[in-house]
């Protein structure tokens, strides 16, 4: 009866493809990729994230698929001065990070919940290595004023990536403004202002001013605003003001037509 019951399990999952009547082996898998599959002009392909802080090109195994089954994977970063790898996890890999140009590399990871969490910080330059633990919210900030050129590499072929900023941001307003302690209206407009910045992002007052930067050009270049807003340096951070005949609409943060009737 045992058996009876096996072989009908079998035959059910080979019918809906979950195994195959024939293994293929590794060694077999590979000799159907190309020779191309296993490489990958990682400097001169298109970067997925593109912000005034410097641009992204991952290395992942839509890119390169001989990577399938491998579990590693890379990014390669270009951080521009003052230029922000905004704070981030990965959800199904730690990362070894390898600076190969620049000298003022911030790098940091914040520890789980405990008794004494860690705030564990790094300046690294060109020929020095950081780890990060997998899960665990971390950053890379350009504190110098040259770019700095970095690789990432995950032991995993799809590592994931939770970008803490906008992720927590989209939560329910009414979670979001209890979470910070501010009101429900300010809590829209956070998120809506967040929604303008392209990632990496550019750094602030103190080191754009160091760099002989132009703030107010650096802050808000890339920072969209849409239809009625206008970016301009507050504070010394970028915000989205509206342009004459627009206010902003309390219940969406955005800006819109004002209404003479």
């Amino acid at each position: 009866m045992a058996s009876r019951v096996l072989l009908v399990s079998l035959l059910a999952l080979s019918s809906v493809g979950l195994i195959s009547a024939q293994a293929v082996t590794e060694l077999e898998r590979r000799a159907s990729l190309p020779s191309k599959a296993f490489a990958y002009p990682t400097r001169k392909a298109e970067p997925v994230d593109a912000g005034a802080g410097g641009d992204v090109r991952p290395v992942r195994v839509q890119e390169l698929p001989s990577l399938k089954g491998e579990s590693i994977s890379q990014v390669h970063y270009v951080l521009e001065p003052c230029g922000l790898n905004s704070p981030q996890l990965h959800p199904r890999a730690a990362e070894i990070v390898y600076v190969i140009k620049g000298d003022e590399l911030e790098m940091g990871f914040v520890e789980e919940n405990g008794p004494s969490p860690r705030v564990i910080n790094n300046t690294l330059k060109a020929g020095q290595s950081m780890l990060v633990p997998e899960g665990l919210l971390h950053w890379q900030y350009n504190r110098g004023c040259k770019p700095v050129e970095f690789i990432s590499t995950f032991n995993s072929e799809d590592p994931g990536v939770l970008t803490v900023a906008s992720r927590l941001l989209s939560i329910p307003t009414n979670a979001l403004a209890t979470t910070l302690g501010v009101r429900q209206r300010e809590a829209v407009r956070l998120d809506s202002d967040q929604k303008q910045v392209a990632a990496p992002a550019i750094g602030g007052y103190e080191c754009l001013k160091r760099c002989g930067i132009d703030i107010g050009e650096q802050l808000c270049k890339g920072y969209s605003c849409g239809d009625g807003g206008v970016c301009m340096v507050k504070f010394d951070r970028p915000e989205c003001v509206c342009a004459p005949n627009y206010v902003r609409d309390a219940s969406t943060g955005k800006c819109v037509k004002r209404n003479f009737s």
